[in-house]
């Protein structure tokens, strides 16, 4: 599992120096921290892990994460924005109109793909191209695998 603590400097008066400041174990998103916790005493060490939830993962665990929305991914962030019409606008995240979950899957070949599929309602053709690239479908997690991923525990 991923540290515990943050490293916290000051600088500040009689305050100077290092502290450490515990992570909570809390957020809004609480089942994604409880999620990523759980994953990251499945998985070994620095696993690749694809996802468009990168945030919080990203900061409770040690993965090396590839964001399909291009937040850490030099190519998607360089794509065009999907273009929104006035019906679509209700729906609008800002940094959330780019995605490519392809390109993502073949050139960074993830461990595990934490993709929160009753989020994004993946296509039949999505899900045949998961299958194809050599995952399989993880039921605890609701997400998406390679088949000998998980470490022997």
């Amino acid at each position: 599992m991923g540290p515990d603590f943050n490293l916290f400097l000051t600088n500040r008066g009689l305050d100077n120096g290092v502290h450490l400041i515990q992570r909570p174990a809390y957020a809004e998103d609480g089942w994604l921290v409880r999620r990523s916790m759980e994953l990251q005493t499945l998985l070994q060490p620095a696993s690749i892990v694809a996802t468009s939830l990168a945030g919080i993962p990203a900061y409770f665990t040690d993965f090396r994460m590839v964001d399909f929305l291009g937040y850490n991914e030099k190519t998607i962030a360089g794509m065009d924005s999907l273009l929104l019409s006035t019906a679509d606008f209700k729906g609008y995240i800002p940094g959330h109109v780019k995605m490519d979950i392809h390109y993502t899957v073949t050139n960074y070949n993830p461990d595990f793909i934490f993709y929160k599929l009753d989020f994004f309602f993946p296509s039949p053709e999505m899900l045949d191209f998961f299958r194809g690239q050599g995952y399989e479908y993880n039921n605890e997690f609701e997400d998406w695998q390679k088949s000998s991923v998980f470490s022997e525990t």
